[in-house]
C-alpha cells in the first residue's frame, strides 16, 4: 500500500505531460486543376437504345470540360510521424466552357496518407474516399447531373516551418455514380446509361498551425515510473 501511494502522485503528474505533446496540424485553402484526360469525362453516357450521336453529348449540346479551376480547402491532422488523417472540400463553380456550356462539381473527400519525415520535408502516399455532385449545362437547357462517390489516390509533397506548411499534390481519382439525371432541351428526362468520370490532376495548398513535431516520442516502456524502493 504505501508503494502504490508513493507511485500515485508520479503517475498523475506524468499523464497530463503525455496528453499535451500533440503532433503536427494545419488548415487551409488550395487551388488545382484536372490536367488529365483532355477533356473530361472520358466517356459521356449515352441515351438507351439511342445511337452515339444522340443523348448528353452530339447534337445536344453537351461538351467534355477543356479547362477547370479547382478551389477549396482542406485540413490535416498527425497522429504520429508516419499516419496522417485529413479532409479536403473542393469546388469548381461555374465555368465557360464554350457557346453557353458551363460545368460545376462539388465534392468532400476523407483522406489517409503515410509520411516519410524529413527535417523540413515530409513524402506523403496515401488516398481518401468522399462524396459529391457535379453537372454539365447546354446552351438550349440540357442538363447532366451525376452524383458520385470520388475514390482517390494521391502522392503529396509538404515543405513546412513552425507554422506553415506548403503542400503541392499530384492525384488520380474514379468518381463513382451513385445518381445519373439528364434533362434534354425539351425538357424531358430520358433513360441513360454508361459514362465513365476519371481524371488526374494537381492541387497547390498553404496550410496554417503547427508544424513543429514533438521533441521525442514518449516509449511505452517509459509511461509507468520506476517502483519506488520502500525504506522499511
Amino acid at each position: 500500500m504505501r508503494r502504490l501511494v508513493c507511485l500515485l502522485p508520479l503517475l498523475l503528474l506524468s499523464t497530463p505531460a503525455w496528453a499535451l505533446d500533440t503532433w503536427m496540424w494545419g488548415i487551409g485553402p488550395h487551388v488545382g486543376t484536372n490536367v488529365l484526360p483532355g477533356r473530361y469525362p472520358v466517356v459521356m453516357p449515352k441515351l438507351k437504345g439511342g445511337d452515339s450521336d444522340t443523348g448528353p453529348r452530339g447534337d445536344e449540346g453537351l461538351v467534355e470540360v477543356q479547362h477547370d479551376i479547382i478551389i477549396g480547402v482542406e485540413g490535416v491532422y498527425y497522429m504520429d510521424r508516419h499516419h496522417r488523417i485529413g479532409f479536403t472540400g473542393s469546388a469548381t463553380p461555374g465555368i465557360a466552357l464554350g457557346s453557353g456550356s458551363r460545368f460545376s462539381d462539388w465534392s468532400m473527400i476523407l483522406t489517409y496518407d503515410y509520411a516519410i519525415q524529413g527535417r523540413a520535408l515530409d513524402v506523403l502516399f496515401g488516398g481518401g474516399l468522399g462524396a459529391g455532385t457535379q453537372g454539365w449545362s447546354g446552351p438550349d437547357g440540357q442538363k447532366l447531373r451525376v452524383n458520385h462517390f470520388p475514390v482517390r489516390a494521391e502522392i503529396s509533397g509538404l515543405a513546412r516551418d513552425n507554422s506553415r506548411g506548403y503542400q503541392i499534390t499530384m492525384f488520380t481519382q474514379v468518381n463513382l455514380p451513385s445518381r445519373t439525371v439528364y434533362t434534354n432541351s425539351a425538357g424531358e428526362t430520358p433513360d441513360i446509361n454508361g459514362g465513365f468520370y476519371a481524371t488526374a490532376g494537381i492541387e497547390l495548398a498553404v496550410l496554417f498551425g503547427d508544424f513543429t513535431p514533438p521533441s521525442s516520442e514518449p516509449s511505452p516502456v517509459q509511461r509507468v515510473p520506476p517502483p519506488v524502493d520502500d525504506p522499511m
